[in-house]
């Protein structure tokens, strides 16, 4: 199964339009907060929207849990978390759910923690980032037991960076 997960599109609708039609393939879409598009838009695309914390925002939750292949995945724009000072609060909420991976957004800046067993990864942000690397987005691969996530440019859509989690 094969995950497309962007965060922070701020109505960089032709970037997010390039970032579908380039995974096709995706099993499932998620955007964990502040497209700022039309909820009709992403009710057309299937796409699971986390609410985040920006008016115009169209999500419909705070927070959602998944299960895919077994692993129980928690969805959140992480500004309720406070994840612009850190990863612990997030971290905690998801311990007390039982999450093994952990999506979230708000902080623009693409990153992977492994803290006791969960995964915390943030896949960038499409539209503006907040540190020297370029805008990005994720895919998350789940085969058998393994789960690679690759970060991707938001333009060119080449891989960045990748990791497989254990």
């Amino acid at each position: 199964m094969k995950l497309l997960v962007f965060s922070d599109v701020h109505r960089h609708r032709t970037r997010l339009e390039g970032i579908l039609q380039a995974h096709q393939n995706a099993d499932m879409i998620i955007s964990l907060g502040d497209a700022e598009v039309k909820s009709a838009y992403l009710q057309a695309r299937d796409i699971v929207a986390i609410k985040g914390n920006h008016p115009f925002d169209s999500g419909v939750t705070l927070e959602h849990m998944l299960t895919v292949e077994g692993k129980k995945i928690m969805l959140t724009h992480g500004h309720k978390h406070k994840v612009r000072k850190g990863i612990e609060k997030v971290f905690f909420a998801a311990k007390l759910k039982g999450a093994t991976i952990v999506l979230y957004g708000h902080t623009h800046v693409a990153s992977h923690h492994h803290v006791e067993g969960i995964h915390l990864i943030n896949p960038g942000a499409v539209s503006t980032s907040r540190n020297h690397n370029p805008e990005t987005y994720a895919t998350i691969t789940f085969e058998s037991a393994t789960v690679h996530v690759v970060w991707h440019h938001a333009d060119t859509h080449e891989p960045i960076h990748d990791t497989t989690l254990s």
